[in-house]
Order: C-alpha cells, then sequence, then structure tokens
C-alpha cells in the first residue's frame, strides 16, 4: 500500500500523472493574425470550464496559425484543466469540434487506455483536499503548470479497474448530485413560502382585500390605510469621505454601506469612520438605533435590501434611512419592504432610473395597519421565520452532509478503499 500527501492511503500502485495522461499547454492568446495563412477559431478559457460542464462560447475568438489550430484542437472526451484561476478546476468536454484552448488551460488525453473519467475524479478530491495551495504557492499566483500537472503523484490503477470506479462514481455522484438539487428547491420553495406569507400578512392580513391601483401590489386590507413612506418616515443618506485621506477611516463611528444590509438587525459594519470625517461631512451624521435602512443600489440583488440599526451608524450613499415619526412600527415596514422588494425596485426602473433614490422612497405608498395589529403581524411572522429558519439550518446540513458524503465517496474509490464492483446499488447515502 502506498501513500499520497493530498489522498492518504492508496492500495494502487502510485506514479506521476505523465506515466498515464498526456498533457498540453494552451495558446497565448493572439488578437491579430501573425501571418497571411492565420485564421479566427473559437477558443476555451479558464472562464468556460466549471466543474463537471464546459461552456463553449463561439463569441470568443482568437487567431491561430494553420499547424496551431490542428495540435491545439479540443475534441470531445478531452479533459480540460484550469492553470491559473480556480487551479485544477475541470471538466470532461463534450462540445463540438472546432475550438482551441488558452494557456489558462491545459488538454489531457489518455495513453494506453487510461481513463479520463477517472483522472477527473482524482483532481475532484485533490481540489477538496487544499493541496494545491501547497503545490501552487498560495502566497503568490497561483499557477497549476504544465510540469505540476504532469509530475503529480498519483494512483494508477490498471485502466479496466479505471473504467469500473469512474462508472461507479457516474453513477453514485449523480444520485447525490440528484439529491442536492432537490433539497437546493426545497430550500427555495421554503424561502418563497415565508416571502408569500410575508406579502399576504403585510397586504390584506386576515381581511377583506379591496383594489391599491398598483399594478405590483394589487390588493390591500379594507380596513387599512395606503400611505406615502414620506409621510410616515423621515428620510436621510449619507456619503463617502475622499479615500485618499486615511485620516477619515478607521474611527468610532460605524459607517453603513448597502453590502453590510442583510434583511435583518445590523448590529456591526465593514467599515468606520472617524470623528473627523463627521466633522467635516455635513452629509454624514449618526442616525439612532432603531431607524430602518434601505439599499438604493448594490451589485446583485443587493438594491432594494434592508436593515434595521441595532447601533447608531452613520451610511454611505447608497443607503436611504427611514426614521419613523410614530405612525408605522419599523418592524413591520421591514417585513412589508422585504416582501415587495421586487415591486420597489420596479418603480425605479419605471421611472428611467437604474437605482432607487431617497425622493422615490418616499413616494411609494404600503398599507398601513394600526399600531397595535402591526405588532400582532410582526409577532407572527417573527414566529414563522424562526420556524422556517429551523428548516432551512436542516435543509443545509443537508445539502452539506451530501457533498461530504459525495467527496468521501470520490476518495475512497480512486485510493481502492473498497471494491466498487461489490459496492455497485449499495445505497451509498444512507444516514445522510
Amino acid at each position: 500500500m502506498s501513500s499520497i500527501p493530498w489522498l492518504g492511503q492508496s492500495i494502487f500502485p502510485v506514479g506521476q500523472l505523465k506515466r498515464a495522461y498526456e498533457v498540453s499547454l494552451g495558446k497565448m492568446l493572439q488578437t491579430v493574425p501573425a501571418t497571411p495563412t492565420d485564421k479566427q477559431h473559437p477558443y476555451l478559457k479558464s472562464a468556460s470550464v466549471q466543474w463537471g460542464r464546459v461552456i463553449a462560447d463561439v463569441s470568443n475568438q482568437m487567431w491561430c496559425s494553420v499547424s496551431e489550430a490542428r495540435a491545439l484542437e479540443v475534441l470531445p472526451g478531452d479533459l480540460l484543466v484550469c492553470e491559473g484561476g480556480d487551479v485544477g478546476r475541470a471538466a470532461l468536454y463534450s462540445g463540438p469540434n472546432g475550438f482551441v484552448f488558452q494557456n489558462s488551460l491545459h488538454r489531457v488525453r489518455s495513453r494506453d487506455g487510461s481513463d479520463l473519467r477517472y483522472l477527473y475524479y482524482l483532481l475532484s478530491a485533490l481540489h477538496a483536499s487544499n493541496w494545491l495551495d501547497v503545490i501552487c504557492n498560495k502566497a503568490t499566483i497561483r499557477h497549476f503548470t504544465s510540469e505540476k500537472v504532469a509530475t503529480l503523484e498519483i494512483p494508477i490503477p490498471p485502466p479496466e479497474e479505471q473504467r469500473r470506479i469512474a462508472d461507479f462514481l457516474d453513477a453514485e455522484t449523480s444520485r447525490i448530485d440528484q439529491m442536492i438539487v432537490i433539497t437546493d428547491a426545497q430550500q427555495a420553495a421554503l424561502k418563497e413560502r415565508m416571502t408569500e406569507e410575508i406579502r399576504q400578512a403585510t397586504t390584506v392580513g386576515s381581511g377583506a382585500g379591496k383594489p391599491t391601483g398598483l399594478s405590483w401590489m394589487p390588493l390591500m386590507n379594507e380596513n387599512w390605510r395606503l400611505a406615502k413612506v414620506g409621510h410616515e418616515f423621515l428620510t436621510g443618506s449619507g456619503t463617502t469621505p475622499r479615500s485618499v485621506d486615511e485620516s477619515y477611516f478607521d474611527g468610532p463611528n460605524p459607517w453603513v454601506n448597502s453590502g453590510d444590509l442583510n434583511d435583518g438587525t445590523v448590529m456591526t459594519t465593514s467599515k468606520f469612520l472617524s470623528d473627523r470625517a463627521l466633522a467635516d461631512y455635513s452629509a454624514l451624521k449618526v442616525h439612532r438605533a432603531g431607524a430602518l435602512v434601505v439599499a438604493m443600489y448594490g451589485q446583485g440583488e443587493t438594491k432594494g435590501r434592508t436593515g434595521i440599526l441595532g447601533i447608531g451608524a452613520c451610511v454611505n450613499q447608497a443607503c436611504c434611512v427611514l426614521e419613523p415619526i410614530g405612525g408605522v412600527s419599523v418592524q413591520f415596514a421591514q417585513f412589508w419592504f422585504r416582501a415587495h422588494k421586487q415591486g420597489v425596485v420596479a418603480m425605479a426602473m419605471g421611472a428611467g432610473q437604474p437605482n432607487l433614490s431617497q425622493e422615490l422612497l418616499r413616494q411609494v405608498r404600503m398599507p398601513v395597519p394600526g399600531l397595535a395589529e402591526q405588532h400582532a403581524i410582526v409577532r407572527d411572522l417573527e414566529v414563522s421565520e424562526r420556524q422556517v429558519g429551523a428548516q432551512a439550518t436542516l435543509l443545509q446540513s443537508r445539502v452539506r452532509l451530501l457533498a461530504e458524503r459525495r467527496q468521501a465517496l470520490i476518495t475512497a474509490a480512486v485510493t481502492g478503499q473498497f471494491d466498487v464492483s461489490t459496492a455497485s446499488g449499495r445505497n451509498t447515502t444512507q444516514g445522510v
């Protein structure tokens, strides 16, 4: 039995990867023809290779000579491995002919009948082991060079055994992946069910509905009033001091950026400002705890997110602060904004603006029951959220355990810790 630092004990013979596989590095990106006979070809780069799939985008083109195009062609069945970026990430190619590959990728082909699927699973185990940080020197820009790939120590069972292992792992990992997909769908459905419960509770409640005249919120409780946010809250925002002046930063004052908002309570911030910054910038003020903050713009899903200040804090220009006047509970307002995020954000697009603004948020109209009813609705929704949160935690734990089981199964199979011929058909996810 042999031992490999990143994989552990293996009953199979150990050797360098180049003994069983041929490794080729791609071509540096060529943006202009070098000779009159050069032609453009679609090419694959590191971003094209994701675990389990290759994105063959014909819009990515580079120039190659006739001989380069022939030598660098990627064929169905080739294994592509990232040289840079997320080093070691790999996928088997199944796309069309005619693509070449850039020097951010290695193309690996079989020698003497070795199974590339087996190597794919080995690289998956390598990637999960964090040993690539050692091989590729994490302290610098990581590169999984051709030499490092070719000289990587791996178990090398006979080709027939490689095929048996790959067949087994194809079936079992597919089964686990399907369970993960189902669990992810259950989490998404749980989240949507909670959102719908919040939407119903903060618009119609338990009463009869009446039209609002708003396409994104067509009904509201017939006994509630429809009020503008600007009539129920004082609004404010902030700014960003000059970044070149370090004395403005890392002071005692929490400074909320849109990235600090997660639809909960803001108890800390990623950045802080000095007293001098607040003195030099009149737009900066410390808003009291209990105010509601809405992200007016940001990346991805950030726009429209909320946070209730659990601490006194100032904000940057991407945030709008809503300080209650007395008619609307901040907790009720947060639930309403969360449930109607898409509708509120769509108002900005309808007004021809890429982002929300203080003025637009002041014009937003929301249903308002009496304070006692607001508090009752908030209490009920908080109970529901705790219950849904507990269910979500169990589902997240299941996904984690399935992913761990998948990786453990791969490592055990490629090192020969069990006979895949007798293991086929067993319930490999038992106990998950």
